[in-house]
């Protein structure tokens, strides 16, 4: 999948979900916590439909540059976030790694909840 279709795809389930965590591949990930704090994005949330698509194309041809897993994106009031995120399947680890990169949660992707650091 090129990453013209990832953001796309990736937009649309921010809309609907208020977030996602999409594999570098452009699948959804299913399982696993996801931890940030490698490199991260603020977007205007309220942007037009070609800027905010430019925007997150940008964040991600930077974050795919990066080693890590995943994009993940949130939306937190008036604000797109996007991070460069590495996905664990233990959660120890995955809040060990957030604590080194200051971060304040992780994301467990299979109980779509956060858990503060």
């Amino acid at each position: 999948m090129n990453i013209h279709t990832i953001t796309t795809n990736a937009l649309a389930l921010a809309r609907r979900n208020d977030g996602a965590t999409i594999l570098k591949n452009g699948k959804e990930a299913t399982k696993g916590y996801a931890s940030g704090g490698i490199k991260e994005y603020k977007l205007p949330w309220n942007l037009s439909e070609e800027s905010l698509l430019d925007a997150i194309f940008t964040a991600f041809v930077s974050i795919n540059a990066i080693e890590c897993d995943a994009y993940g994106l949130w939306v937190d009031g008036d604000t797109l976030y996007i991070d460069a995120v590495t996905i664990f399947e233990d959660p120890t680890k995955a809040l060990a790694f957030a604590a080194k990169n200051d971060e304040l949660a992780i994301y467990c992707i299979h109980n779509e909840e956060t858990i503060d650091v």
